[in-house]
């Protein structure tokens, strides 16, 4: 069962790509892989790879471990970083693209309080049904 665990984060993330490209494909009528796998976007996939990793450290650990309080933290960071710094990088080169004409700076950086959002609502969900199956 423990070797199993390592597969955890990696489901979670496959599960958000997997959403992400069905997204993308319902909103851009595109089956663009390399759009899936871009920053940015609905949902967000670095806040549902490890809020699903949470989730499971918290039901199989106890809520009250420090492990489980570790992987909170960095939860945060990850999802604070999400919707402020990335999001913020975005902006600038939007406008540094504008400024320069020219399109080099990637400018979906970022997520909206809503792609956070549902990306741990992802990760809860996906935590607890990985639980439950390993």
């Amino acid at each position: 069962m423990q070797s199993c665990m390592i597969f955890v984060p990696f489901i979670g993330w496959l599960v958000a790509v997997i959403i992400k490209f069905i997204t993308n494909y319902i909103y851009y009528s595109t089956l663009d892989l390399k759009l899936s796998f871009s920053n940015g976007g609905f949902p967000s996939v670095h806040t549902a790879t490890i809020i699903t990793t949470t989730t499971y450290i918290g039901l199989y650990d106890n809520f009250n471990s420090p492990l489980f309080i570790l992987a909170v933290t960095i939860a945060f960071i990850i999802m604070i970083d999400a919707t402020h710094l990335r999001r913020s990088i975005g902006k600038h080169a939007s406008i540094l693209n504008h400024l320069t004409g020219k399109a080099d700076l990637h400018e979906k950086e970022g997520h909206t309080y809503f792609q956070v959002i549902s990306g741990a609502i992802i990760g809860i969900i996906t935590g607890y049904i990985l639980y439950n199956f390993f």
